[in-house]
């Protein structure tokens, strides 16, 4: 039986102006689920929200058609942040470890990345880091997997892979990604949601995208 998560009735606002009104989204295990939108559409205020590290007026979460109260909960969801996740101080293989990461899964997809294991986080270029990091997120235990702006600084050899090793994961957890690099977005996603004066829709051509205003011509 697939993993299946479901959010909605989801109302966040910001000095009394509404962000995202009654937003609905469902990412299954085995799929990887697009969230596109404008700069300031709400899209990582949604993924927030949904996760539990975000306010929020109200909202509706259920996994596998139980009502949890975060995303986060019971090991539900893990999020890559639209910034970084590990302290400036911190070794890789010490995060590697508190993540409570399989190293093995670490070594089969990134051999070459080993001898970054002893430096700190400030010691990494940002794209080597933001690599990590992604490894790090999918690689956890989670059913399901929030992915802020994972390709933010990646060069595009580090994008291509990270694209296969998310299409190989995606068969043990469901992923939800955004990014501003819409074409990769489009690239690997099973669905599409674009926000849209604070809600979703799901877009089933990307011709859609112009229609809410995302893009101005394909």
């Amino acid at each position: 039986m697939k993993n299946i998560l479901e959010a909605d009735s989801i109302i966040v606002s910001f000095d009394q102006r509404v962000v995202v009104s009654n937003a609905y989204i469902r990412c299954d295990q085995g799929e990887i689920v697009g969230l596109l939108g404008r700069n300031g559409s709400g899209k990582s205020t949604l993924l927030k929200a949904i996760f539990g590290i975000g306010a929020s007026e109200n909202k509706s979460i259920r996994v596998n058609g139980s009502w949890v109260a975060n995303g986060y909960s019971a090991s539900n969801v893990n999020m890559l942040p639209q910034f970084n996740m590990i302290p400036s101080n911190m070794t890789i293989r010490t995060a590697i470890r508190l993540f409570d990461i399989d190293m093995g899964k670490i070594k089969t997809v990134a051999d070459d990345k080993l001898f970054l294991l002893d430096q700190r986080a400030n010691e990494l270029s940002g794209g080597e880091l933001r690599f990590i990091e992604l490894l790090i997120v999918l690689f956890s235990k989670s059913r399901f997997s929030f992915l802020d702006e994972p390709f933010s600084g990646l060069s595009p050899v580090m994008t291509e892979r990270a694209l296969e090793i998310m299409n190989d994961v995606k068969n043990e957890k469901g992923l939800l990604i955004t990014d501003h690099m819409y074409k990769y977005v489009t690239e690997c996603s099973d669905r599409l949601y674009c926000m849209y004066s604070g809600r979703t829709v799901e877009v089933n051509d990307t011709s859609e995208l112009i229609r809410y205003g995302y893009i101005n011509h394909e």
